[in-house]
């Protein structure tokens, strides 16, 4: 494992497939690897670590970009179902502060393709999806007896009145009428 040479990043950015089996690349921030012909997002230099092979980047815990699906991964206890973990990171991490450029760069694939495959699956965008997962904890909260602005910034909205709207457009009633 080595930082990349300028001749190794130039034939990474070219995808020269001459080069398909003699090394991989992965992204030392990341720590997701691909092969030399991926079509994901290429790392800065300063970031490009070189693998002899997948096994390499494998036992150095990287992972293989969603893109890489024809990287055998069974021997390395690693799932390619990359739509239902982004779904049930969603569910269990809804209140961070998520927004596409983020879940696309962890994911190692481009936004706009996240947004069509996930939205095939859920009929929903990721977006979408996280803000009627806010939704449903906040009424939650607001039944058990928590203030609507307390509920509002618990589950992850910024902005109290951009809660409001999102819930009477989702519920089809104001967020106060669950107390009365």
């Amino acid at each position: 494992m080595n930082l990349a040479t300028n001749e190794q990043y130039q034939i990474i950015k070219a995808k020269n497939p001459t080069y398909q089996d003699s090394f991989c690349y992965g992204n030392f921030n990341t720590k997701i690897f691909c092969l030399v012909t991926c079509n994901s997002k290429k790392p800065l230099q300063k970031n490009c670590i070189i693998f002899e092979n997948i096994d390499e980047a494998f036992a150095n815990s990287y992972r293989p970009c969603k893109g890489c699906t024809h990287i055998p991964t069974a021997q390395h206890q690693y799932t390619t179902n990359w739509i239902v973990e982004l779904e049930q990171y969603l569910s269990e991490n809804y209140y961070y502060d998520l927004n596409l450029d983020f879940l696309a760069d962890n994911i190692g694939i481009n936004k706009y393709h996240l947004v069509h495959r996930f939205k095939e699956v859920y009929q929903t965008t990721p977006i979408n999806y996280l803000i009627e997962k806010r939704l449903a904890a906040a009424h939650t909260l607001i039944q058990n007896g928590l203030s609507i602005s307390d509920a509002a910034f618990r589950v992850g909205f910024k902005s109290y009145h951009y809660f409001a709207r999102c819930f009477k457009k989702h519920y089809h009633y104001s967020p106060g009428e669950i107390k009365k």
